[in-house]
């Protein structure tokens, strides 16, 4: 340890040689001088020894703490309360007397060794805590809440980009630095913290010196309070965190491109862990798995993956489960049943881990989208392109009615009417009427499949009729009216064996149209002469069903096949039809919610029918 610098300051030159007497015998070093300055600015002394008040007074006003004592004349009340005034340490009451003086210079020593330790410690500890604050980047600030007036650390101002004592330290210089977005959140941390005592920690930006903001995380709390309990003085750090939050806004906008991609790519994502026996256990999945599914990822955990499938596509899943265990990647398309028992498709694109040591699945991660829009797309478009299908076949059967059923009439109308041209000074007045009936009869031919061509292009156009509660015993009253000519020509016999025909909803100008094709059909068709009974069955499951039975020869199995197709003529014996009735009876009844039926024995006979809804009234 170095010796002790002892300072004399005195105005009487006979206390010099006691002060180094009893120095030299501790071995203390002894400096003399008159001006204090200099010789706290040359020597550092570790005590002054003075009998001069001014120099005590000097030593206060410099701030200078070194121990120190005053040698006095006179121990009265007010020279004490001036020393204790003037933080003197200690004092001797004169004439100086050596072995006192030994005894006080100890002491002071001690003192001024345990000074000297604490300012070391201090300094060291105030070093180590200036590393730790510039190492985590934080800055200390201490805010006199009446006065306004605070301290920012350097550590607090260079964060910023500011030098230490760039501007006025100042709480309204500190709230004007803060982004005009944070300022009501900070105010309100204040208040929250002064008022209702909650934890000050809160995260706000600051304008730096080059007009840019950082992330600043604050913390703090009231230091002092007055007698009424109003803070007086507050404390607390900062501590850029600007990284952090550019990192965690670098993180949104990485998840939020990721929910894009993953939105866009696949509906959700899921990851599986394989154990060694071949069970899966849940890993993780997306909140889509519960929206789409209704199921959570811990649900199909406990209870299995399978329940999730569609009975008919459990083979599909099994197949693919068995794929992915043999670490093969799959793609498949399958259906599955929500909780809430829809039916959904997806389309699950499954990638298994290899653990290269043990060469096991250990786990399969995935990405599934939901497909069942383009499904039902599909579905519709083969539904379309089958319906298309079967207008080309129509219009081939069309071209070919066209061909025949209207070219035949057309010939022998043109023919007769040439050999009245041709022969009419010749011809007898019988003759030539004979020859217009012909051509009239033809005419009616022709008219018949053209009404029966715009009906059936009518009953295509028209999607859904507006329907209602059916007449039907006037409906089938009128059908007879219109084929009453037929039924005199061919002497019919037409019996209605039900008293009451049941309630049923339709659209009367297409219902009359079938009737009017079964019943020329059974008039055509049917025995010499015909005998037709029209009937209907009572309600079932919500359909009533509706028919004529002929006594004509009946039909063969394939023939019955083939009756309602589109511009098919059946080999009959007596006439021959355009192919056209039944197929517009299908469709209208198909139109109206139900459906037609022939039954047949060769023989025996032919009964056509068609169901129509039953009214709810």
């Amino acid at each position: 340890m170095d010796k002790i610098i002892v300072l004399l300051i005195c105005r009487d030159p006979q206390l010099q040689p006691i002060v180094e007497q009893v120095t030299q015998a501790n071995n203390y070093t002894l400096q003399c001088h008159e001006d204090l300055s200099i010789s706290l600015q040359d020597h550092s002394p570790d005590l002054l020894i003075t009998d001069d008040m001014a120099i005590c007074q000097q030593l206060q006003q410099q701030g200078q703490t070194i121990p120190s004592l005053m040698l006095i004349e006179q121990e009265d009340d007010a020279t004490l309360e001036t020393l204790y005034q003037m933080n003197v340490t200690d004092y001797l009451v004169l004439p100086l007397r050596p072995a006192v003086l030994k005894y006080k210079l100890r002491q002071l020593v001690k003192m001024s060794v345990r000074r000297s330790q604490r300012e070391a410690e201090m300094t060291r500890i105030k070093e180590n805590l200036q590393l730790a604050l510039e190492a985590s980047q934080v800055g200390i600030w201490n805010w006199d809440m009446v006065t306004d007036e605070a301290y920012f650390s350097p550590g607090w101002m260079t964060m910023l980009g500011y030098e230490p004592d760039e501007f006025a330290h100042t709480g309204e210089n500190w709230m004007k630095l803060i982004h005009p977005d944070d300022v009501a959140r900070v105010k309100q941390a204040l208040q929250d913290h002064i008022e209702r005592d909650m934890p000050y920690v809160v995260d706000h930006r600051l304008r730096g010196k080059d007009g840019t903001y950082r992330w600043i995380r604050a913390r703090g709390r009231v230091m002092m309070r007055d007698v009424d309990g109003m803070p007086r003085r507050m404390a607390g750090t900062h501590r850029d965190v600007t990284e952090a939050h550019q990192m965690r806004d670098a993180l949104e906008k990485s998840e939020e491109r990721h929910r894009i991609i993953s939105n866009t790519i696949s509906d959700y994502a899921y990851s599986y862990i394989v154990q060694p026996d071949g069970t899966l256990k849940k890993d993780w999945s997306t909140q889509a798995f519960h929206d789409i599914t209704g199921f959570t990822f811990e649900e199909m955990d406990q209870d299995g993956w399978m329940r999730l499938i569609h009975p008919d596509d459990i083979p599909i899943a099994q197949a693919r489960m068995q794929r992915l265990f043999q670490g093969m990647v799959d793609i498949s398309e399958f259906r599955i049943v929500t909780k809430s028992g829809e039916i959904r498709w997806l389309r699950d694109h499954g990638h298994p881990i290899i653990d290269p040591e043990t060469g096991r699945v250990v786990h399969i991660y995935g990405a599934a989208q939901d497909i069942t829009h383009r499904k039902q797309s599909e579905e519709k478009l083969q539904q379309y392109m089958q319906e298309l299908q079967a207008r080309n076949e129509e219009l081939d059967a069309f071209a070919y009615t066209v061909a025949h059923d209207l070219k035949n009439p057309i010939a022998g109308m043109m023919g007769f009417a040439s050999l009245i041209k041709n022969y009419y000074s010749r011809m007898s007045e019988e003759q030539i009427l004979g020859y217009i009936d012909l051509i009239l009869e033809g005419g009616y031919k022709l008219r018949e499949i053209i009404d029966a061509l715009l009906l059936l292009a009518g009953v295509n156009k028209i999607d859904q009729p507006e329907v209602t509660e059916l007449d039907m015993h006037m409906i089938v009253a009128d059908c007879q009216r219109r084929l009453l000519p037929m039924i005199q020509e061919t002497q019919a016999d037409i019996q209605i064996v039900v008293d009451d025909f049941p309630p049923v909803m339709g659209y009367t100008p297409w219902v009359e149209e079938v009737w009017m094709n079964y019943l020329s059909n059974a008039l055509k068709y049917g025995g010499q002469p015909p005998k037709i009974d029209i009937g209907a069955d009572a309600p079932k499951n919500g359909m009533v069903r509706f028919w004529v039975r002929d006594n004509g020869r009946g039909l063969t199995p394939d023939e019955q096949q083939r009756v309602f197709t589109p511009f098919t003529r059946l080999n009959q014996v007596k006439v021959e039809g355009h192919g056209l009735g039944l197929s517009i009876v299908q469709r209208i009844v198909n139109k109206l919610g139900g459906e037609v039926g022939v039954e047949s024995v060769i023989g025996q006979g032919s009964t056509f029918s068609f169901t129509l809804p039953v009214s709810s009234s």
